[in-house]
């Protein structure tokens, strides 16, 4: 393969990069809660994303209210990916990500 050359274009970085596990996208951003589903064990948020709720949290998220601002962090467990912070009363749960129904 002499003569053979290699174009290498320049690689555009996202303006927001994926997260770990190529999930969410939104972690970081503010947004409210628009759905609380089966007393807490699912949420939803104003963006559209689905969430199941840890088994051990679901007793915070069944106090959660429509409108509450909330936040979604990344977390260190394999199990639980993130963590989504009601900023209304500064409870924290454990949560996975089940996308945009």
């Amino acid at each position: 393969m002499a003569g053979l050359k290699l174009r290498v274009s320049r690689l555009e970085t996202p303006s927001k990069p994926a997260t770990r596990l190529g999930g969410y996208l939104g972690v970081g951003e503010k947004h409210y809660l628009k759905e609380k589903i089966d007393r807490g064990k699912l949420l939803l948020l104003s963006d559209g994303s689905l969430w199941e709720v840890s088994s051990l949290d679901r007793i915070n998220t069944t106090l959660w209210m429509r409108l509450d601002d909330c936040v979604v962090l990344e977390n260190d467990s394999s199990i639980y990916p993130y963590k989504i912070v009601n900023l209304s009363d500064k409870e924290m749960v454990e949560a996975k990500y089940l996308g945009k129904p």
